[in-house]
């Protein structure tokens, strides 16, 4: 069952509310790169799944076609599924994530 007020205290916590998603992805990091898929995202971070190898707070890019590149940082992981941090857009308020029957895309 979901529990609505652990999300919305989730959502507090990060920050800005995740929009749920199901997008392919690369992520680039020292050492290579990864197909991953991005289950939910917000202008403050992502979660994914990926190969283990993935480093854990380290640089990394999540890179999706046809909405660009996200600097940032895995925070978690458990198994294959992580958390991404972004670092570049953490900081603008203004920055919206709009989510729609044709995917999303951030605005201003």
């Amino acid at each position: 069952m979901l529990d609505r007020n652990s999300n919305r205290e989730t959502d507090e916590r990060r920050g800005a509310e995740r929009k749920p998603v199901s997008l392919p992805g690369t992520l680039i990091f020292d050492g290579g790169t990864e197909e991953c898929t991005v289950f939910d995202i917000s202008p403050r971070g992502a979660n994914v799944t990926a190969s283990n190898r993935v480093p854990i707070d380290r640089p990394i890019k999540l890179k999706l076609t046809r909405h660009g590149e996200f600097v940032g940082k895995v925070v978690w992981r458990r198994g294959e599924r992580m958390g991404l941090k972004f670092l570049h857009l953490s900081d603008d308020p203004k920055l919206l994530l709009e989510s729609g029957g044709n995917g999303i895309r951030l605005v201003s």
